[in-house]
C-alpha cells in the first residue's frame, strides 16, 4: 500500500534519481514491485508507514513515517536491495550520487557533477541555476525544496569565491 500522501513532514525519506527519464512499462513495474514492498516492508516485525513517489518519470522517492515505526538497519537494508534490483533490470544508474539534474524550466538534464564544475566555469551555470535537490533532510523538506538553487546545494564549493579584502 502506497501511504507517499499520508506521510509527516518529519518522515524519513531516500531519493533516486535515474539517469534517465521512464518509460511507461518501466514506470509501472516500478510501480508493481513497490506497492508489493510497501505493503509489507516492517521493522522488527512491526508494519511500516511508507509510501514512494516517481517523481517527474525520473526521480524515485521512499519514505517513512518513523512517528508510527522506525525504519531499523534491517528494513533499510531491503528498501535497498528492492531499488538495486530495480536499477539492475533497468539500468537506471539510481545509486550514483554524483549525477546532478539540472532544471530549466520543466526539462531535466542529467550531468556529471564534473560537468557541473566545467558549466560553471564557462558561464553555462551560475549560483542561481535550479537544480533537483537530491539530498532532501525529510518529507517536508522534500515537498518544500524540491528544487534548489545550485548556490543552496553541495555543488556550490564550485562557484567562484569573492577574493578577501
Amino acid at each position: 500500500m502506497n501511504n507517499w500522501n499520508e506521510i509527516e513532514k518529519d518522515g524519513r525519506i531516500w531519493f533516486y534519481g535515474a539517469n534517465r527519464r521512464l518509460i511507461e512499462d518501466e514506470k509501472a513495474l516500478i510501480e508493481k514491485e513497490l506497492d508489493a514492498f510497501c505493503a509489507n516492508w516492517a521493522a522488527h516485525g512491526e508494519k511500516l508507514k511508507c509510501g514512494y513517489s516517481i517523481e517527474n518519470n525520473q526521480f524515485l522517492l521512499l519514505a517513512v513515517d518513523e512517528g508510527v515505526a522506525h525504519a531499523s538497519g534491517c528494513s533499510i537494508d531491503s528498501s535497498v536491495a528492492i531499488i538495486r534490483k530495480l536499477d539492475e533490470s533497468l539500468k537506471l544508474d539510481l545509486f550514483n550520487r554524483l549525477n546532478v539534474f539540472l532544471l530549466n524550466e520543466d526539462n531535466v538534464k542529467t550531468v556529471s557533477h564534473q560537468e557541473v564544475k566545467e558549466m560553471i566555469n564557462s558561464s553555462q551555470l551560475d549560483a542561481d541555476s535550479k537544480l533537483v535537490n537530491t539530498l532532501p533532510k525529510n518529507m517536508g523538506d522534500w515537498l518544500d525544496r524540491s528544487n534548489v538553487l545550485l548556490s543552496e546545494s553541495w555543488l556550490n564549493k564550485y562557484l567562484s569565491k569573492p577574493a578577501n579584502s
